[in-house]
């Protein structure tokens, strides 16, 4: 849960870290370093209840501050003995006086203790605050009257805070406006403590920084999610990724691992190495390439500069929450691409289907308009054909039968197994992704297929048989017909023989006779050859 009352500075030589300043005590801190007061403190519509609870933190903070002070110089006994050894055994320095290095060696004080840690704060508010104030209304730090910060809650939750006061002229007026605000961020499930609608009414920057952050997180961060992780570890975890292979990126928090703007270059050139090349860039040229990877995620991605170069080039610890916001800013542009990308690639490889489908039901219904048409061509020409009664042309249609049989008859049944495997992945493809059944035209479906398949078996029996009959009825005629000649021939030599041994008389008669008798042979050899 954030802690929006509060701001922690950085670590310095002159405390832990730890000590806070509250949100109500700038002014002190105003006072002690001898600066001018505080607009907070200028404010003349305070009233007294504020101005009672302010002095109460600014008691506060004095003794913790004190308090503070007093652990620096008593953290180390010895050391003050040491210093006091060393100033025992100085030596005056010409034109300086005595106490010249005892000053120099004297713990600072409280007035200079204040100044470093307000100066530090102020180098850590400014930063956040240019960062958060980009993100979407720059004048949301002065918005006194609570009326641009329900714009933006509005516009980041889609949804209406209901009726306001657009034009507060009244205290009363603006504490309403920012009451409005801040309700309804708590009913969202956003959790915030030490903030009230006096220190948005007020123009506390640094609560209205820690309300910024939270919307931020809220709205823009929290949502990034690798693993299960939480928003932040999520988002490191992505750069960590996208960064690994990279030698010189080591990636490890979102502070010192981005000063050498290697990082960000190594994101753009993961993502879109088109715009950059990262083997060509001088590794020691921190402020150049942080720069170019600056202008051309602004440029060529439309990122927008959340920070500057000295942001985060110059200081030893860059602001963790302003890198955070703008690395999230990376994250969903490049996340956006890889989205589009992705869809592209899931309609191209929809279209891609789509088109085999299509490729596919144009191929079955060409191949099923090829097959009925060479079984109706066939069946027409069995139905025309005729025979002309000779053995040769019977055995001539039987051997073209059989040919028929081996060569089309076979591929035809393997078309039809095919044909009807791809109608079954036609409807599947179509199914799978949830399109119209297809179903092909009626004059090509499987039960024409399958009818005149039918009527192809029963015309191919009954031309089978045909033949076979055919070919029965010439072979019983032939054998009739040369038994019919056979005899009559046999029965002519038997009488040709009679009439040889039954000659008589002079051998001149007999030879007349024999002569007579041969050229009778010739009719029985035109009769034989028929």
């Amino acid at each position: 849960m954030l802690d929006l009352g509060v701001i922690t500075p950085p670590p310095s030589e002159y405390g832990d870290g730890n000590t806070c300043y509250s949100g109500s005590a700038i002014g002190e801190i105003y006072n002690s370093a001898g600066l001018p007061p505080s607009p907070i403190n200028r404010r003349r519509d305070r009233s007294d209840l504020h101005r009672e609870k302010e002095a109460n933190r600014s008691k506060q903070f004095t003794s913790r501050l004190q308090r503070s002070t007093s652990a620096c110089s008593e953290r180390n006994p010895n050391q003050n003995i040491g210093r006091r050894r060393a100033r025992t055994f100085q030596q005056p320095t010409p034109n300086l006086p005595l106490d010249h290095g005892l000053k120099a060696l004297e713990p600072l004080g409280e007035q200079s203790l204040v100044k470093m840690a307000f100066a530090e704060q102020q180098q850590w508010i400014t930063v956040q605050q240019k960062t958060f104030t980009k993100w979407h209304f720059p004048p949301i730090l002065y918005d006194l009257k609570g009326v641009i910060l329900i714009h933006l809650i509005e516009c980041l939750s889609g949804e209406s805070l209901g009726r306001y006061a657009a034009k507060p002229k009244l205290r009363v007026q603006r504490f309403e406006n920012a009451n409005l605000s801040l309700d309804f961020v708590r009913m969202r499930g956003i959790q915030m403590t030490n903030i009230g609608a006096e220190d948005i009414v007020d123009g506390n920057r640094k609560i209205i920084l820690g309300l910024i952050w939270t919307l931020i997180l809220r709205f823009t961060i929290s949502d990034i999610n690798e693993e299960g992780m939480t928003a932040k570890e999520g988002l490191l975890l992505w750069c960590q990724r996208k960064t690994a292979c990279y030698e010189e990126v080591d990636v490890r928090n979102f502070t010192d691992s981005w000063n050498d703007g290697l990082a960000f270059c190594a994101l753009l050139d993961i993502h879109r190495p088109d715009l950059i090349d990262y083997d060509a860039l001088d590794k020691s040229d921190h402020r150049g390439n942080m720069q170019l990877a600056f202008d051309i995620a602004n440029k060529e991605i439309g990122i927008p500069d959340l920070l500057d170069v000295d942001d985060v080039c110059n200081v030893a610890k860059p602001d963790e929450r302003s890198l955070m916001t703008y690395i999230a800013y990376w994250f969903h542009a490049f996340s956006q691409m890889e989205k589009v990308e992705n869809a592209g690639r899931r309609v191209e490889k929809f279209v891609n289907s789509m088109q085999g489908a299509w490729e596919m039901q144009s191929a079955f219904e060409r191949r099923m308009r090829e097959l009925l048409e060479q079984m109706r061509e066939q069946l027409v020409r069995w139905k025309d054909s005729k025979f002309v009664g000779t053995y040769v042309d019977a055995k001539s249609q039987a051997m073209e039968f059989s040919a028929y049989k081996r060569g089309k008859k076979r591929k035809w049944v393997a078309e039809k197994s095919d044909l009807a495997t791809l109608l079954g992945n036609i409807k599947t493809k179509m199914s799978t992704y949830r399109l119209r059944p297809y179903e092909p035209p009626s004059e090509l479906g499987l039960s024409v297929l399958d009818q005149e398949w039918s009527n192809l078996m029963k015309a191919e029996m009954v031309r089978g048989q045909q033949i076979n009959e055919t070919i029965r009825d010439i072979k019983n005629a032939l054998r009739k017909s040369f038994a019919d000649k056979a005899n009559d021939f046999a029965l002519t030599l038997n009488t040709m023989q009679l009439a040889i041994s039954g000659l008589e008389g002079d051998v001149e008669d007999q030879m007349m006779h024999i002569r007579r008798l041969k050229d009778s042979l010739a009719p029985m050899h035109q009769y034989l050859e028929k």
